[in-house]
């Protein structure tokens, strides 16, 4: 038989009960023996219920606003849901009404700007994909200022003749060597 059924909560916030995360690990249990997927959603806040439940499931989404409470506590949910399941795939993240694209995405890779850092090099120097990406990123606000006719910004390279990387570098600021 097809069809979604739904195990809702209660209707009020003030309503909620406690729930015994055994139960619900059962409850799941008979459910996923019954249907293809099961999908839970979670209230507010993360507890036993919540850890137990992500680590029986097969995929976890994280659903979060643009803000900054919200993303801040999916980077956590993310991290800590992760740090949990090494042998399944990462948690997604979904950004519900943010009503924009991104201008740029940088992705976590942090090693080789420690290792440039480290070792006193300028962080454009270090490569890697979150390097990439912001060079990628400046590329369009530079070539917006070559633009004939746009007005300069103040923080973003005097014009194009230095280079993008030189002009990256002077919006980063770089270790001193000693």
């Amino acid at each position: 038989e097809g069809g979604v059924r739904i195990l809702s909560t209660p209707g009020l916030l003030g309503e909620g009960r406690r729930v015994d995360a055994e139960a619900v690990e059962s409850l799941l249990a008979v459910v996923r023996s019954m249907t293809k997927a099961v999908v839970v959603d979670f209230s507010k806040g993360w507890g036993l219920v919540q850890e137990r439940v992500t680590a029986m499931a097969d995929e976890v989404i994280v659903v979060a606003r643009p803000d900054l409470a919200s993303l801040r506590n999916s980077r956590m949910i993310v991290d800590d849901v992760a740090g949990r399941r090494l042998d399944a795939r990462r948690p997604r993240l979904v950004l519900n009404g943010a009503g924009a694209t991104p201008a740029a995405s940088i992705p976590f890779d942090p090693e080789p700007l420690l290792a440039a850092i480290i070792d006193g090099r300028p962080i454009v120097q270090s490569g890697g994909k979150a390097m990439k990406a912001m060079l990628a990123f400046a590329e369009t606000v530079l070539a917006d200022e070559a633009t004939p006719g746009a007005k300069r910004r103040h923080g973003v390279a005097k014009t194009r003749q230095g280079g993008l990387k030189s002009g990256l570098a002077r919006l980063i600021p770089q270790k001193q060597k000693a």
